[in-house]
């Protein structure tokens, strides 16, 4: 969970002495692999902590090599658990191709299960999911996860959410969608705030080609935003199915402060 929420279940929820235990697994792994255990384990906010005993993970890179601490990349289980499931090589076993042979010729020499979650872990072992493998853009030849930008930008005093998507000619343009608290400071003074914690917290390389607010953000019934709206939104192609959606007017509403913003 990301820090300011942990933060706040610690003092409103926990009155400040409870542990607030956040964890990582998959219906894969078919059990927690990594969690901090209360009374034995530092709290850290936002990060789900190491991995427990008999577990062994590590952040790789595109190539399947351990990286350094502080180094974003792919979370990546190294040593098998008895209950995360078998892969067979079988045609109709499609979670093989999957999650298994994603680095297979790359590191012939390793057992590597691939979680398709970008990750990084701290000096202490303590590992920050930071959002899906898949959910990421390209600006100025540098691959990032959606996660990363959204929490430079979450973090901007005023901004309740916040989702970023790549566009333009070449695909390498960042525009940023965002909602704002009510009384806030103005769109202008958001925009510019936004636009300075990118550069200081990402890079100059990052800097947005348009800040769009929006009264929601399009999602899904589970609370999960819908990129491809945004992109179809950035791109001008129309939405061809809105049924996931829990709030389908949301895509109108866009298409309006998106052209207002020309």
């Amino acid at each position: 969970m990301e820090s300011d929420t942990w933060e706040w279940y610690y003092e409103h929820v926990g009155d400040g002495e409870c542990p607030i235990v956040d964890t990582w697994w998959q219906t894969e792994t078919g059990s927690v692999l990594l969690s901090t255990v209360p009374g034995v384990d530092e709290m850290k906010p936002g990060a789900v902590g190491p991995a427990l005993p008999g577990i062994e993970a590590a952040v790789v890179d595109e190539h399947g090599r351990e990286l350094p601490p502080g180094e974003p990349g792919c979370l990546a289980i190294t040593r098998p658990w008895p209950s995360m499931l078998v892969p067979h090589d079988d045609d109709r076993y499609w979670l093989l191709a999957e999650y298994w042979e994603e680095f297979s010729d790359r590191r012939a020499d390793t057992w590597q299960y691939f979680t398709g979650d970008r990750a990084v872990v701290d000096e202490d072992g303590y590992v920050t999911v930071i959002g899906r493998a898949d959910d990421v853009v390209t600006l100025g030849n540098r691959r990032l996860g959606t996660a990363e930008i959204e929490a430079a930008i979450t973090a901007v005093d005023g901004v309740t959410e916040a989702a970023a998507v790549a566009g333009g000619t070449d695909e390498t343009e960042l525009y940023v969608f965002a909602t704002a608290e009510q009384d806030s400071r103005s769109e202008a003074e958001l925009r510019e705030a936004i636009e300075d914690a990118i550069l200081d917290r990402i890079g100059q390389f990052a800097r947005p080609a348009a800040v769009v607010f929006t009264p929601e953000l399009p999602e899904t019934h589970t609370g999960k935003t819908m990129y491809r709206v945004l992109k179809g939104i950035v791109d001008d192609e129309p939405l061809e199915e809105s049924t996931p959606l829990r709030n389908p007017a949301i895509v109108g509403e866009l298409a309006t402060v998106w052209n207002r913003s020309d």
